[in-house]
């Protein structure tokens, strides 16, 4: 598995949200992440940084790809947002896990394919 520039952006957004969180879950203190808003805004940013960075190559290309892929990371990525903000609004500390759990999914999800897509023009330029 080869991961682009932009997917090892991704992924270490992704990695700091799911920290964050994890060490706000075990109550270990970090400045300025006490309380459960602070830490949905983290990984909201964090979510939204890993999302921006790796859409490849094009937001127009990504319309034009897969409708299934649109299909389905927009939904995943509209649950995750709803959550987000359920979570702020009624300091909900489950809402916070759908959002966490939403992001994880969405790279995850965006990492596979990017990695198949990479291989597969790696395959097409060897067989030329």
């Amino acid at each position: 598995m080869r991961l682009g520039r932009r997917d090892w952006i991704a992924t270490v957004f992704v990695v700091v949200g799911v920290v964050v969180y994890l060490v706000w879950l075990f109550d270990v203190a970090l400045p300025g992440l006490s309380s459960g808003r602070a830490v949905t805004l983290a990984v909201l940013a964090t979510g939204v940084a890993a999302s921006a960075s790796a859409v490849v190559p094009s937001f127009v290309q990504l319309l034009h790809g897969s409708k299934l892929y649109l299909v389905v990371t927009s939904v995943i990525g509209a649950v995750a947002l709803v959550a987000g903000i359920i979570a702020i609004v009624n300091r909900s500390e489950g809402m916070l896990a759908v959002l966490v759990v939403a992001t994880a999914v969405l790279w995850i999800i965006a990492t596979v394919r990017h990695t198949r897509m990479s291989a597969g023009s790696r395959l097409a330029a060897a067989g030329r």
